[in-house]
């Protein structure tokens, strides 16, 4: 069977409580499990995207298989250093 992807991208200011993290979490878990999501794939810039990546961390002890993989714009450390001022 192929492994799938699964990609990341959400809005940069979101507020999470944690019976929303669990809901992710079990959705995650749901793609590794029934779907053979191996590789989840993750922006940089978005409190929604550093949440999934603290889930998926979280998981990859319980599944040492799966892959995190982050990729930022060619630009972004331009843009982040702008931004420390």
């Amino acid at each position: 069977m192929v492994s799938k992807k699964n990609c990341v991208i959400g809005h940069r200011n979101v507020q999470f409580e944690d019976d929303k993290i669990k809901k992710n979490k079990h959705f995650f878990e749901e793609l590794i499990n029934n779907y053979n999501v191996k590789i989840f794939l993750f922006g940089s810039r978005s409190n929604f995207d550093s949440v999934c990546h603290q889930v998926i961390t979280e998981l990859k002890a319980k599944y040492p298989f799966i892959e995190r993989k982050c990729y930022t714009c060619k630009s972004e450390t331009c843009i982040i250093e702008t931004q420390r001022g």
